[in-house]
């Protein structure tokens, strides 16, 4: 399979276009032929060295979406998309043709959703998630968000969802 792949840290230019053998997912574990994958500023951070448990070598891409071709019966053929901590740093991520994760690892792509659109969300929404479970914002909560980054944009999203009054 074709892959980014990282031996070293340091500066992007250590990214190398290689071909790699197709994981084999173990029981309990997905394939999942990679459709879209995002890009975080975590993934760069990580081929820079900012994240020195990083083992290596090693593939980055934190979000992805794509279809299951092995795994369990009830997932194969299904369009999944997910996120997840140790994708890109403990284990390979999805800035390849085929990614191996753990099957409750994915969940299924909303059909509304196409899989670019699926891949860009997971590190911006559970962010933002994140940030406003903090912050107990609710209804008749008053939010500010300031920047226009996908946190932000994923954050005014989620807080409107949550019946907050959103000011952006």
């Amino acid at each position: 399979m074709k892959a980014l792949q990282f031996s070293q840290t340091g500066d992007l230019s250590a990214l190398r276009y290689v071909d790699l053998p197709t994981p084999l997912p173990a029981a309990g574990e997905v394939l999942v032929e990679v459709r879209a994958s995002g890009l975080n500023p975590s993934d760069v951070k990580n081929v820079l060295g900012r994240f020195p448990y990083t083992t290596l070598p090693r593939i980055p891409g934190r979000d992805f979406a794509g279809v299951v071709v092995q795994g369990p019966q009830n997932l194969l053929g299904k369009a999944v998309w997910g996120t997840g901590k140790e994708l890109g740093f403990y284990n390979d991520g999805a800035h390849a043709a085929y990614v191996k994760l753990p099957a409750d690892g994915v969940a299924l792509k909303p059909e509304s959703l196409s899989f670019s659109q699926a891949a860009s969300l997971g590190v911006p929404y559970t962010t933002a998630w994140d940030a406003l479970e903090r912050s107990g914002v609710g209804r008749g909560t008053r939010v500010l968000v300031i920047g226009a980054g996908a946190v932000g944009r994923a954050a005014l999203a989620l807080a409107r969802v949550r019946g907050a009054h959103v000011l952006g």
